[in-house]
């Protein structure tokens, strides 16, 4: 394996660096990202002391705004030409002013009237994440089309990603908490530990934009519209079946993923009764995904992408029936903790298949057509990682309002413990069952295959 690329060929292999360097790039987004994920709703309700419901439904319509700015930002990239590329130069522009304005969310005015707090959530909310990181996120994904040509590093670019975006999850869920009891357990020391993952972020973001360089350019062909509009491009693809089945999976996956990473804190804390193994279950899960990762290069190769999903899917089921079943006969730590192990391989199984398959959706969109839209197709994987994550802060926020949970108790009742097992187990077997369905008779790469022997005859 070669340490540096040293070519500008669009099919050249990538050295080492460069891969290390777009895993980075999705280590920067991921580590703000996933303490939103895992613990704004708890800083919120928890340290601020907002009502849960009020903030899920302020979440929920923010997230219904952030899913026309992502379709926008993949436009604006698709349109845009600078000395450093057409994606790889939003890293630059947006990593500084995401990393500041980041800290604005763990940084609610204490000695402010509730309605003003509210008001303060809603704006810091929009600007942090429907506009800053969905600048930053939708041109980092369509490196995937911009970097090379290369298939094979197409795969790895969705594993590295994947992988690096793990471990900033990981160290997330690991250090927060003693993070914030070290600066003092208040408010403040909520702000100064994000402020500290934002620096990180940050770092990642500057060494992924010095060390990747786009390759691809524009190269239109006979039956081809590099210049279509916006409208035209969302025409073309929502004609692809396959496209739009993969949208709706990939909101499910993250309104699944999210609820339960949202509700394991409150999990440990009000139905195992020790906030204490957050930590290990998280991180084991975690661990587990990052293994799945290397598996699953194997099973594409072997039984092809979407077939890992479904199968992973499935096993996914499986574990959650198992561990509702563990929580309410016995409530057997060990065994849950066993069923994580399992847990986090099938997670990372459904996961890591997502870029590539929508990335196979959106070029057989493009042969159908002719119309390219890179940018906005692949913009729909931020639309559906912000919806589902968006929809899964709002369910969680009501769930836990209907069941009554105040941070100030001291014990929980049935209707508390209720509301929070079936957030963290209930919500992702739902998303799951409707995944499998989703997936059924998905004959993407069959067609796909079909369509590239096509474009070979016609060149003929």
């Amino acid at each position: 394996m070669k340490l540096f690329t040293n070519s500008d060929n669009p099919k050249t292999s990538l050295g080492f660096v460069e891969r290390c360097a777009i895993g980075f790039g999705n280590f920067g987004n991921s580590f703000i990202f996933a303490a939103i994920s895992a613990f704004l709703i708890f800083y919120y309700t928890d340290v601020v002391g907002l009502n849960p419901a009020i903030i899920g439904t302020l979440l929920l319509v923010s997230r219904l705004f952030d899913g026309v700015t992502d379709v926008a930002m993949g436009h604006i990239v698709d349109r845009t030409h600078s000395k450093y590329g057409k994606a790889r130069c939003y890293i630059l522009w947006m990593s500084i002013p995401f990393a500041i304005c980041s800290c604005f969310l763990f940084a609610v005015p204490t000695n402010i009237s509730v309605t003003l707090q509210y008001i303060y959530v809603f704006i810091s909310y929009n600007l942090v994440c429907s506009l800053l990181y969905t600048a930053l996120s939708v041109p980092f994904q369509t490196l995937s089309c911009l970097v090379t040509e290369n298939q094979y590093e197409r795969g790895l670019f969705g594993v590295f990603t994947m992988l690096f975006a793990t471990v900033g999850v990981m160290i997330v869920n690991s250090f927060t908490l003693g993070l914030v009891d070290y600066f003092g357990g208040t408010a403040r020391a909520w702000t100064i530990t994000i402020a500290i993952f934002a620096v990180i972020g940050l770092a990642a973001h500057m060494f992924c934009f010095f060390n990747v360089k786009e390759r691809v350019g524009d190269l239109p062909t006979e039956d081809s519209n590099p210049d279509a509009g916006l409208i035209d491009s969302v025409r073309a693809l929502f004609y692809n079946s396959y496209w739009i089945r993969m949208v709706f999976v990939t909101v499910l996956i993250f309104l699944s993923y999210m609820t339960y990473m949202a509700a394991l804190i409150y999990y440990c804390n009000v139905s195992l009764g020790n906030i204490g193994l957050y930590a290990i279950i998280a991180n084991i899960c975690n661990v587990c995904e990052i293994t799945s990762y290397v598996l699953a290069s194997a099973a594409f190769k072997k039984f092809g992408k979407v077939k890992t999903m479904t199968t992973s899917n499935i096993i996914f089921i499986i574990v959650i029936i198992c561990e509702f079943i563990a929580v309410s006969m016995i409530g057997n730590v060990p065994l849950i903790i066993g069923l994580t192990i399992l847990k986090g391989f099938s997670i990372g199984m459904t996961m890591v298949p997502m870029n590539g398959i929508m990335a196979d959706c959106v070029t057989l969109c493009e042969m159908k057509t002719g119309v390219n839209a890179k940018g906005v197709g692949i913009s729909a994987m931020s639309v559906g990682q912000k919806c589902g994550t968006g929809l899964s802060s709002a369910l969680f926020g009501f769930i836990l309002a209907w069941g009554g949970y105040s941070e100030a108790a001291t014990s929980f009742s049935d209707r508390v413990i209720f509301s929070v097992n079936f957030s963290y187990l209930l919500v992702p077997l739902i998303c799951a069952v409707i995944i499998a369905l989703l997936l059924f008779r998905y004959n993407l790469e069959k067609d796909y295959s079909n369509a590239i022997q096509e474009q070979e005859v016609k060149r003929k």
